[in-house]
């Protein structure tokens, strides 16, 4: 018993990361928002601080019939406007992050859970 106390004490000394394997898909898009403080521009609903007002809001993102006015929402469209959003919308305001794979599919998995 003690030893469980422990463990998830240590557990909460360190956070889950976006590079963890054993993360959920939706946990793992979570942490990378926030890494990557995609909250600094978009209102996001369930990630703590993401109030910014330069882009547009995220909640309900699901229910969304385009992706930056240009491609169908779609789980692949939205992972391609991750990977490069300068080659959907040349000159939007949306920075191209650095991100691996696992996030990217991470923050399409959260998004699109928000119904």
């Amino acid at each position: 018993m003690c030893l469980i106390a422990l463990l998830a004490s240590v557990a909460a000394c360190h956070p889950a990361r976006a590079t963890d394997p054993d993360v959920s898909a939706k946990r793992l898009g979570e942490i990378a928002i926030t890494q990557h403080a995609c909250g600094s521009c978009h209102r996001i609903s369930g990630i703590e601080g993401a109030d910014g007002m330069v882009g547009p809001p995220l909640a309900h993102y699901a229910r969304r019939q385009m992706i930056a006015g240009i491609l169908p929402n779609t789980p692949e469209n939205l992972a391609y406007y991750l990977k490069s959003p300068q080659t959907v919308v040349p000159g939007n305001m949306m920075p191209r992050e650095e991100m691996d794979e696992r996030q990217i599919w991470g923050i399409v998995a959260y998004l699109h859970g928000q119904k």
